[in-house]
């Protein structure tokens, strides 16, 4: 429920929440728990840092204000503690997690 959730919901603070959730998650109870959802948490944290979720989607230039940049700073922060978390997890096979998030 947390991926979909990440890709799909369209309010930035649930999604910032969802994304804590997963990185605790990960962090408590290590990779076995990621391990069978890897793809599709790959997935939804690469959109995420593409900016390309479905919270992310903007109308208008109109619709941006003060607190929505707020919401992109705690989504972003969120999203940030995914890859520590990954990475602590699993260690040297994290290596191909980390060039498909950063392919340059």
């Amino acid at each position: 429920i947390f991926i979909k959730t990440m890709v799909e919901d369209d309010d930035k603070e649930v999604v910032a929440q969802a994304c804590t959730n997963v990185a605790d998650i990960i962090r408590d109870y290590g990779y076995a728990t990621l391990e069978p959802y890897l793809p599709k948490l790959v997935h939804a944290t690469l959109l995420l840092l593409q900016e390309k979720s479905a919270c992310q989607q903007v109308e208008s230039d109109s619709e941006i204000d003060d607190e929505d940049s707020a919401h992109d700073e705690v989504l972003m922060d969120a999203v940030s503690d995914l890859l520590p978390a990954f990475a602590k997890a699993m260690g040297a096979q994290f290596d191909s997690i980390f060039a498909q998030l950063f392919d340059p």
